[in-house]
């Protein structure tokens, strides 16, 4: 299989989860938190368990398990910098959004791991599970 195909799979697969329950901690089968989104994925297209591997949202971002993709650290860039690398992310590619302003480039010991993670699906949308929203959704 090609990797444009993996990619588009890997974004049917998470459409089919469009505005499913979100909540924290997920308490259903059919209800998920943003971590869970990705895992069910994974797990569906994959047979791989994100979870099982040890690789949630606060060690994935050290390793990345997928053959496809890049991982880009944005700690030390100012915004421009950080602008610079959206054109590079490509349908499938996982999101790790810092809890942090998106200007602020010390992480403390507190949020230095991603607080939230998506799936990037084109066009600069991405989709995810957003508790507050109480909804998997599409977001920009």
């Amino acid at each position: 299989m090609l990797e444009n195909e993996i990619r588009e799979k890997i974004k049917l697969e998470s459409l089919k989860h469009l505005n499913k329950i979100a909540q924290v901690p997920n308490k259903s089968f059919d209800c998920f938190d943003c971590e869970q989104l990705i895992n069910v994925v994974y797990r569906d297209l994959f047979s791989f368990s994100i979870r099982a591997g040890g690789f949630g949202k606060s060690s994935t971002i050290k390793v990345m398990t997928s053959p496809l993709g890049k991982t880009y650290d944005f700690r030390n860039l100012n915004i421009e910098e950080k602008k610079m690398y959206i054109p590079n992310i490509q349908t499938g590619d996982i999101l790790f959004f810092h809890t942090q302003s998106l200007r602020d480039n010390k992480p403390t010991k507190d949020n230095y791991y991603p607080g939230h993670i998506g799936l990037y699906l084109k066009d600069n949308i991405f989709i995810h599970a957003k508790a507050s929203s109480k909804k998997v959704m599409l977001s920009t």
